[in-house]
C-alpha cells in the first residue's frame, strides 16, 4: 500500500492489541459471518472490542483514523461520527 515505516508500524502493533485482546470474540465474528454492523446500526462484537481496546492507542500512534479523515469503509457509521472534510491538502503527507 505504500505505507510509511512509521506507520506501517502503527498498524502492526494495531494488529497485535486486537489479537490479544479480542482474539476470541473475532474468532466468534469471523465463524459466525456476523456483518460488520448489528441490527441497530452499531458495530459487531469484534469491531466494538478492537476499538474499544486498541483504537485510542492506534489513533494516539498513527495521528488518526479513517473515520477522522472522512474516508467511508464497509463499516457502517452514524453521520455524527464520520468527520466531514471540505478541502484536503495535496501537499500533506497523511
Amino acid at each position: 500500500i505504500g505505507f510509511t515505516s512509521g506507520c506501517s508500524t502503527c498498524w502492526k502493533e494495531n494488529i497485535k492489541c486486537t489479537t490479544s485482546n479480542c482474539k476470541y470474540t473475532c474468532l466468534k465474528y469471523k465463524y459466525l459471518s456476523e456483518p460488520n454492523n448489528n441490527e441497530g446500526g452499531g458495530l459487531n462484537s469484534c469491531l466494538e472490542c478492537d476499538e474499544k481496546m486498541c483504537g485510542p492507542q492506534f489513533i494516539k500512534c498513527a495521528g488518526c483514523n479513517r473515520r477522522r479523515l472522512g474516508i467511508i469503509s464497509d463499516i457502517g457509521r452514524d453521520d455524527q461520527e464520520q468527520c466531514n472534510i471540505t478541502e484536503i491538502d495535496e501537499n500533506i503527507n497523511y
